[in-house]
């Protein structure tokens, strides 16, 4: 399940525009694999039959076909010396 904090909300009222998420990058070996958190941006993915969208709190995600069902994640905002980007709150990298 996506939700939306309160930020990232007031963040993508002002930019106006529907949010992607990136696909699933995994990398490991034999006796391990690590999926990296994805990254979330502003604009509709260049792929969309990749996709599906959804609608959270009222506003249009386009989720990758392979991101995972179980798990509670949160799309947030993350400051670093004043720019401000959208993160995902509660991925697990294995």
């Amino acid at each position: 399940m996506i939700e939306l904090s309160d930020a990232a909300l007031a963040l993508i009222k002002e930019k106006n525009a529907p949010l992607s998420i990136a696909p699933l990058q995994s990398a490991g070996s034999c006796c391990f694999e690590l999926t990296d958190c994805p990254a979330v941006s502003f604009g509709e993915p260049k792929q969309r039959a990749d996709y599906t969208t959804q609608t959270v709190q009222g506003v249009t995600v386009y989720v990758p076909s392979c991101f995972p069902d179980e798990g509670s994640y949160v799309i947030n905002v993350s400051n670093f010396f004043g720019f401000k980007r959208l993160v995902i709150d509660g991925w697990k990298l294995a």
